[in-house]
């Protein structure tokens, strides 16, 4: 672990691109519309295998904020304590690529998944040995529990969503997804919906009471990377096609698009009512307020890679990236408030709709 502001070897590139100065308890902005928070840099410790730190693909922080799951390219599953600031010992039962991880709702249990097929659900009190391993057919690339902790929905390179039942390790339900090769899964807020994206740009989703299909389209014209419910019921999504898009899935009124531009877009996170994050090919993660129209708030850009991976918890945004370093960001103020300045007139950011 490296604490913030503190740079040393191979982070020397990072802090030569450092503007401004850390403002603590609160946001700021610099001219160049690079935002300034306060961060900690996470240094994830080459696995027992390996004597590289590994690419990250997945990124989780307990509800609490005490314990960050870190996963990779190393098939291991690194544990690391916020509070102490070290590594417990890695957990070792992927044996390939973990492509997702994450905590549920109520932090007690902790689910992996990745290209060896494996659906890992682990007591977050005593990891060590997973509850229970379920094989699936083909790689999974992503998971999500349910809003109450009770199910584990999972997609990936096959034809299905399949849901899970986290005491029994069950599968309970299936859907039929719109391709082959799907990257990411949510549930709505209320727990009603779930809704998958894939390669082919096509947005599904399902009334979890009825089973019903309830939404069915081509939203983006590449591949949808990252899905994620705003609180209001709308749904988040980005793309390879560079553009963030926010639908209705009931009244395509509501519905905005944006078009970022320059990079490919790989994850998405919702910081409040009107705000989210998202990252992608340009090693930046982008801060957006939509409470009155879309509008870009400024960038974070300590990340010399691939922005694969973020999650918001805890008053924290957690940024994992193909530059094998993982931050933690300062995220205190996740309302409006300071956060809502316009984007520079003449700007890159264009709002199409």
């Amino acid at each position: 672990m490296i604490p913030r502001r503190q740079f040393i070897g191979s982070l020397a590139a990072l802090a030569a691109s450092t503007t401004g100065r850390v403002r603590a308890g609160g946001w700021s902005q610099t001219e160049t519309g690079t935002l300034d928070w306060e961060y900690e840099i996470i240094e994830p410790i080459p696995s027992p295998k390996s004597s590289r730190r590994p690419v990250v693909t997945g990124v989780s922080l307990q509800p609490d904020g005490n314990l960050l799951a870190i996963v990779g390219d190393d098939h291991f599953v690194s544990i690391y304590d916020t509070q102490k600031r070290v590594f417990s010992v890695p957990l070792g039962e992927h044996e390939d690529w973990i492509r997702a991880v994450k905590f549920s709702p109520d932090g007690n249990t902790l689910a992996t998944a990745g290209n060896d097929h494996k659906l890992c659900i682990w007591n977050s009190g005593q990891l060590g040995t997973p509850a229970f391993i379920e094989e699936n057919p083909g790689a999974i690339i992503d998971l999500t529990f349910s809003p109450k902790g009770k199910q584990v929905a999972t997609v990936g390179f096959e034809t299905k969503l399949r849901i899970f039942d986290v005491a029994s390790g069950k599968q309970v339900v299936e859907f039929e997804c719109p391709s082959a090769d799907n990257h990411s899964v949510a549930y709505s807020p209320d727990g009603k919906l779930i809704s998958v994206g894939g390669r082919n740009g096509v947005i599904r989703s399902w009334n979890l009471e009825s089973g019903r299909l309830v939404f069915d389209q081509k939203i983006h014209r590449q591949r949808v990377r990252s899905l994620e419910f705003m609180k209001d019921g709308r749904l988040l999504s980005v793309s390879d096609d560079q553009m963030i898009k926010i639908t209705d899935l009931s009244d395509s009124e509501r519905s905005t698009n944006l078009e970022r531009g320059f990079s490919k877009l790989f994850a998405a996170a919702v910081l409040g009512p009107s705000l989210f994050a998202t990252g992608g090919s340009d090693n930046k993660i982008d801060i957006w307020n939509i409470e009155s129209k879309p509008t870009h708030v400024g960038s974070l850009t300590k990340h010399t890679g691939t922005v694969s991976c973020l999650e918001y918890g805890n008053s924290k945004l957690v940024s994992g990236s193909f530059d094998t370093f993982v931050i933690l960001w300062n995220a205190k103020q996740q309302e409006n408030g300071p956060l809502q300045r316009p984007t520079k007139k003449g700007g890159w950011n264009r709002i199409l709709n």
